[in-house]
């Protein structure tokens, strides 16, 4: 090198292809640092009959952004008209760059038309909507590029994927996890429970202010042995949970706590339905939530086809977050259901699909 910059030597020696692997390896490092040299490089490359010096991924990127300094968007702009493949690559950076502006235009479309325009894309421009942007190239090869991929989702054990094939990829590529991913919806469970009736059940005094059941009241739960939650009563120094079935005989009581929150340690019968009531107590006075005319904290315990699917599903390594969605949705625990779309959703920040899912959910 002379003055921090390489000779003409070095640089058709480079051309010519007679330099060993280490100095092909130090004249690429300073190439991608050196403008000048890049420039002088491919201006001698311009009549010669082997490919240029492609540029860095990075030069790409930022040549498509604008965001390179005056000088080096020049060099980049000489480069891609003597360098197909970067000119190549600069063209399938700034195609994708469209695709996520049509994927923002896509957010309030109903679910299955956006599944259609997701196709129509991928066959009219002859690429697929992808998660992230892969590395484009590296000293003189493209790196390949990984699983393309026209609707697709990061969960626990990988990416899962409808490809441009038209097959599904991913270890829990199942027919209720594809179903979801094509419908962007999760399964319809079983409707909303009966409504509650009213002036059975009976207790103390009228509760206080702010003093209710919270969990779980009119939704289905996937443990048989639940864990209860109620509000805190003002003054109060113990709690009583009572657990009645639809015959309003009782299935389980706590004893006297302290906590605002119980587990029963006996399981209930699933596919029933049951109501609970919790007593405070404060002083020499009971006071129980709800009693009539407040409606009945009803709640099911789901079937056992359906906790035995979910078992099975919990114990696979790692555990699916959105086939436990569309099992727990479709067995009609939402609570549950909600929860995994939430671990979802942080594996795949700002992701339209999770959130169609989401909107599925709230909309049973």
């Amino acid at each position: 090198m002379e003055s921090g910059h390489l000779t003409e030597a070095d640089l058709r020696s480079y051309v010519e292809r007679k330099l060993a692997a280490p100095a092909i390896v130090a004249l690429h490092d300073h190439v991608d640092e050196c403008a000048d040299c890049a420039g002088r490089l491919a201006s001698l490359r311009l009549g010669s009959q082997f490919p240029p010096l492609h540029a860095s991924e990075e030069d790409l990127v930022l040549f498509v952004d604008s965001r390179l300094a005056s000088e080096q968007m020049a060099h980049v702009e000489r480069h891609l008209g003597v360098c197909g493949e970067c000119a190549g690559a600069v063209e399938d950076l700034r195609l994708f760059r469209e695709q996520l502006m049509e994927q923002r235009n896509l957010a309030e479309m109903p679910p299955r038309r956006r599944f259609a325009m997701r196709w129509a894309v991928a066959a009219a421009a002859g690429i697929v909507l992808i998660l992230s942007v892969p590395l484009l190239m590296k000293q003189n090869a493209r790196v390949p590029r990984g699983p393309s991929f026209v609707l697709s989702v990061k969960d626990a054990g990988g990416v899962i994927g409808l490809a441009e094939s038209g097959e599904w990829t991913g270890t829990r590529a199942g027919s209720t996890v594809a179903e979801a991913l094509r419908s962007e919806s999760l399964p319809m469970g079983p409707g909303p429970l009966a409504a509650p009736s009213r002036g059975t059940l009976r207790g103390g005094e009228s509760r206080g202010p702010g003093f209710e059941p919270e969990y779980p009241t009119g939704v289905r739960v996937v443990s048989d042995r639940p864990e209860f939650e109620w509000t805190p009563l003002t003054g109060a120094t113990a709690y009583e949970v009572a657990v009645f079935d639809e015959h309003f005989d009782r299935a389980a009581r706590s004893g006297r706590i302290t906590e605002t929150r119980w587990q029963t340690s006996q399981p209930l019968e699933r596919g029933k339905t049951y109501v609970w009531q919790v007593t405070a107590i404060r002083g020499g006075t009971r006071v129980t939530a709800p009693v009539p005319p407040q409606p009945e904290a009803r709640f099911v315990v789901i079937d056992s086809e359906n906790a035995q699917r979910i078992a099975a599903a919990q114990a696979r390594t790692p555990p699916s977050h959105l086939e436990l969605a569309a099992m727990y949705a479709k067995a009609g625990a939402r609570r549950e259901a909600a929860s995994e779309l939430d671990r979802l959703s942080e594996l795949n920040p700002g992701s339209l699909v999770v959130e169609s899912l989401r909107r599925s959910l709230a909309t049973r």
